[in-house]
């Protein structure tokens, strides 16, 4: 038999196989990015400092300095007393464009008192209340006049006590305040020695 005719089915055999599709490539999957974890938020204590922006409720005694005798707190605030102070008599004095605000001034005396001075006659005096101001200025009880508001039961005539811890003081005042620095004002504590001031309550609205 002719080899040519031996050798024709293998060629095309051949042939046949060259011209068969290449398979299509396989799609490749994307990579999955994980997500990062996010950091937990660190939350700041805001427990009360006795600071302005994070005041002691009213109630709440306090010490206007570690070294004070007498634990303070304001109560009863009130921020609009004009009519009030005017009522409990009729001489308070009141400027014009001004008004008062109102409370009462609590201490207590602390156990830094020294054995020297316990059993000693005293006031508490080295604490007095104030108002400071939204623009920045701390008014006192005096008035121009270098006296405070008449008042029933007030805070500068409190009578002297015998001095030894838990002994208490009380009395009520009257502050006169610009009308335009009463808005984002505060009610506060001033120790009359070292300047310092604990505040109370939320700036006045």
């Amino acid at each position: 038999m002719n080899r040519r005719l031996l050798l024709l089915p293998l060629v095309l055999a051949l042939a046949l196989t060259g011209c068969q599709a290449s398979p299509e490539p396989q799609a490749q999957t994307p990579a999955v990015t994980a997500e990062p974890t996010p950091t937990p938020e660190i939350v700041e204590d805001r427990a009360p400092d006795g600071t302005a922006s994070r005041p002691y409720a009213f109630g709440t005694y306090a010490r206007t300095t570690p070294e004070s005798y007498w634990d303070a707190t304001i109560t009863e605030p009130q921020a609009d007393a004009t009519e009030t102070v005017i009522a409990e008599n009729s001489y308070n004095p009141v400027k014009d464009g001004w008004q008062y605000v109102m409370g009462r001034m609590n201490t207590e005396m602390n156990e830094n008192i020294t054995d020297a001075d316990e059993g000693r006659a005293g006031m508490p005096t080295s604490v007095q209340p104030v108002f400071v101001g939204s623009d920045g200025q701390i008014y006192d009880i005096w008035n121009d006049d270098n006296s405070p508001a008449v008042l029933t039961e007030d805070w500068i005539g409190t009578p002297t006590v015998a001095m030894k811890p838990g002994v208490k003081s009380t009395g009520r005042f009257a502050i006169q305040v610009p009308t335009v620095a009463l808005a984002g004002g505060q009610f506060a504590v001033q120790n009359e020695v070292s300047g310092d001031i604990i505040y109370f309550g939320e700036p006045q609205p």
